[in-house]
């Protein structure tokens, strides 16, 4: 008898207040989890207005170092992924830039060293574009592997744009939802 009256006021006073640390756990987890969403889609489109100048003058080159950037750690992430549909969607408006998208399998398999020689080749306006859409591709999965940074260093030489990973350290640790 005492043993069923000591069960009938436990249960509820411990189920009651773990269900809903529960709760509460998951809905701020699902909350930061859209949080980051929205943060990298926002970024993802925030990239596009800085990259006319390669966007108009060399889709293609622009497709492929940025593709190079997200194959370099050989991890697909929906970020990535995320940012690529964005910059195709906008690269899709013009001529060039369609018959660029149009042409990606072949553009997914260009060598690094073809990607920085004609980036090295490119005029000013379309480097600092390229180097600015790679950093962007780089850290917008929230880590920068040694292989990016590697892969980074020599796109920013090819560019003639100064490496700063600090700063590309920061950026991935502003992104992240705490």
């Amino acid at each position: 008898m005492i043993r069923r009256s000591l069960i009938k006021l436990t249960i509820p006073t411990v189920s009651i207040p773990l269900s809903v640390a529960m709760s509460y756990r998951g809905a701020r987890r699902t909350a930061k989890l859209g949080q980051q969403v929205y943060r990298d889609k926002a970024a993802a489109e925030d990239l596009l207005p800085r990259l006319s100048g390669a966007a108009a003058e060399d889709p293609g080159l622009l497709l492929e170092a940025m593709l190079l950037v997200m194959r370099v750690d050989r991890r697909g992430r929906a970020e990535e992924s995320w940012l690529l549909r964005t910059v195709t969607k906008a690269l899709e408006e013009s001529e060039a830039g369609a018959e660029a998208v149009a042409d990606i399998p072949r553009r997914s398999r260009a060598l690094e060293a073809d990607v920085l020689a004609r980036l090295e080749r490119a005029s000013t306006a379309v480097r600092l574009d390229v180097y600015t859409a790679v950093a962007e591709a780089a850290i917008i999965d929230h880590e920068l592997t040694r292989r990016e940074r590697r892969l980074l260093r020599r796109m920013a030489n090819a560019a003639g744009v100064e490496y700063d990973e600090d700063a590309l350290l920061t950026s991935v640790r502003q992104r992240r939802v705490r």
